[in-house]
């Protein structure tokens, strides 16, 4: 097939530089540097040799101004003279790459660097899309300054803070990428200071907190499934998105027990993860399992074409059934402010209070082991009995708190765990 505008337009930058060819034999082809300069040629033979000329760059010369300057090389080649060798004028001087835009760069670092590397890169693509190409898109990424990252930040932190720090980290290791491509010399990101003061989240339940949550939240309006992912984050100790991502399929029997175990792909630090599923836990995801209706995801998205429940809709569903104590209750928590995220820093806490190792709790949150990697490399034990047995005794004391009334309502695993 001829080439086409939207074909050309996305073609990306990869680790070395490559070309297409326009199908049928026209000799018209497109050259893709890794800094992502798109040059036109038209590939001939003249006295027996393979020859190039070059047509232009992509997009300032265009598919169609291509393909006229490729009709008349062709037109000289026919008169028996070689397209790059012109009597009538001199050999023009090419024309310098048209320097690459911030906007231009972000593509190349968003295909090229964040999606092989990071899980959150969408994080960075709506990042660049919301904050960073409204203002800097348009400018040379090599002429970005100093002045020019400090301004945008200065506007941004009055917004939203938070943001605002995001932004010069992803503006640091994108300009730091432009370093290794030869883009750039210099990183003037990286010496300019947070703009906001981030203050670590200390938040953790009490035990009357956490009894007022486990015994009321069935009195709230929140559906019932993120009732269950709430309390199964309490349960495993689980990052809420790893919760509510849960596949059935990752749930199996074993020797000494029932077990989770989160794949790589799931996991934020990209290793397999096991964990130990109590009796509580099992409970919890048989109450989910009797309400999923056969879908693969234990927490199936109540949205068509989504496939499970979203962190977001969780933390919404649970900010709405939540009201500070002394104020008006109206079928809502009388809790001070807390994220589904404080829940699995409240159980690792409360673990802790209740005698278990930091390393034993560490591992059943799946956090990087510390050591070298090849330590964790050969080390096969697993800790499996020692967080199995945490994990039991967190269970003893998380039922201990709710009180037995809230314990009496646990009505065992379904059918399909059972079997």
């Amino acid at each position: 097939m001829p080439f086409n505008d939207r074909q050309i337009s996305g073609l990306k930058p990869k680790g070395e530089r490559y070309q297409v060819k326009e199908d049928g034999k026209t000799g018209l082809g497109i050259r893709v540097t890794p800094e992502g300069v798109k040059t036109w040629f038209y590939q001939y033979r003249f006295e027996g040799r393979e020859r190039r000329l070059r047509l232009g760059t992509y997009p300032a010369t265009s598919l169609a101004e291509a393909r006229a300057r490729l009709i008349d090389a062709k037109r000289r080649l026919e008169a028996g003279e070689d397209p790059q060798a012109r009597k009538d004028a001199p050999e023009p001087v090419p024309e310098p790459p048209k320097p690459l835009t911030v906007a231009e760069f972000a593509e190349v670092y968003i295909e090229m660097r964040a999606k092989p590397r990071k899980k959150s890169w969408r994080q960075d693509q709506r990042l660049l899309s919301a904050y960073v190409l409204p203002a800097l898109g348009e400018r040379p990424v090599a002429e970005v300054g100093h002045a020019d990252i400090a301004g945008l930040l200065d506007r941004l932190v009055v917004r939203t803070p938070i943001q605002a720090n995001r932004v010069k980290a992803l503006l640091s290791t994108m300009l730091r990428f432009a370093i290794s491509r030869g883009i750039r010399r210099d990183n003037p990101a990286r010496d300019i200071e947070q703009p906001a003061i981030e203050r670590p989240k200390e938040r953790v339940l009490r035990q009357d907190e956490i009894a007022t949550l486990w015994r009321g939240v069935a009195s709230t309006r929140m559906a019932e499934p993120m009732r269950i992912a709430l309390k199964l984050i309490l349960a495993t100790m689980q990052r809420p998105g790893e919760v509510v991502g849960l596949r059935m399929a990752e749930i199996g029997r074993e020797e000494d027990g029932w077990w989770w175990t989160i794949p790589g792909e799931r996991a934020k630090n990209g290793r397999a993860h096991r964990v130990p599923l109590s009796p509580l836990a099992l409970d919890l995801i048989g109450q989910a399992d009797a309400l999923r209706a056969g879908r693969p995801h234990l927490f199936p998205s109540p949205r068509p074409g989504q496939g499970h429940l979203s962190t977001g809709g969780l933390a919404h569903a649970l900010a709405s059934v939540l009201t500070p104590p002394g104020a008006e209750a109206g079928g809502k928590l009388q809790i001070e402010k807390f994220t589904a995220h404080d829940l699995r820093r409240t159980a690792a806490t409360h673990a802790a209070r209740i005698g278990t190792m930091d390393e034993i709790v560490s591992r059943l949150l799946g956090h990087t082991p510390p050591g070298p990697k090849v330590t964790g490399t050969y080390n096969r034990h697993r800790y499996d009995a020692e967080k199995r047995a945490a994990m039991l005794a967190w269970e003893a004391e998380l039922l201990r708190i709710v009180g037995p009334a809230a314990a009496n309502d646990l009505a065992g695993p379904s059918a399909s765990l059972a079997g």
